[in-house]
């Protein structure tokens, strides 16, 4: 994710939609056009989702942002950085003062890899509550023991543990 990045998908993908009528009357249009033009909404969303996950990593056109001011401060006569205060927390996203120590890169894709596996596990529990409820809706039994059960408990014991 990043917000620079995220905010030109999303322009790309608002200048289709602003211009559907106009798109929808081109009889010659090629297919790499044809291919961005049928996607357009998912574009759109595409963009918004990468300027929010751009948000948390606080990434604009792969460059650390400061938007709130960094909770950590440089020591005084040391190389090293320390805490601002005790109740010192960064209100959203990655701390910039991140940027520049010496374990950023691994700091930074531990915590993108670890946040990438909670919202996939988050979706996927979604998925599988949204067909209980279908289940329940339709009051198969059978599928609430033989796929919702099965599916729960196969994923959260492959997953849960790295989430939960």
């Amino acid at each position: 994710g990043d917000v620079g990045h995220g905010s030109l998908v999303t322009l790309f993908a608002l200048y289709f939609i602003v211009n559907e009528r106009k798109f929808q009357a081109m009889t010659d249009m090629d297919e790499i056009l044809g291919y961005a033009w049928h996607g357009r909404y998912v574009l759109l969303l595409m963009g918004l989702f990468s300027i929010y996950a751009g948000f948390l990593y606080n990434d604009f056109f792969g460059l650390m942002a400061d938007l709130f001011g960094s909770t950590w401060k440089h020591a005084e006569g040391g190389s090293f950085k320390q805490r601002a205060g005790a109740d010192a927390v960064y209100p959203f996203g990655l701390d910039p003062g991140w940027h520049h120590s010496p374990n950023e890169l691994s700091f930074g894709n531990s915590y993108k890899m670890k946040l990438s596996i909670i919202v996939g596990v988050a979706q996927m529990l979604l998925g599988l509550v949204c067909s209980l409820l279908n289940a329940i809706h339709f009051r198969s039994e059978l599928e609430v023991w033989c796929d919702f059960v099965p599916q729960a408990i196969f994923m959260l014991s492959i997953f849960g543990y790295l989430v939960f």
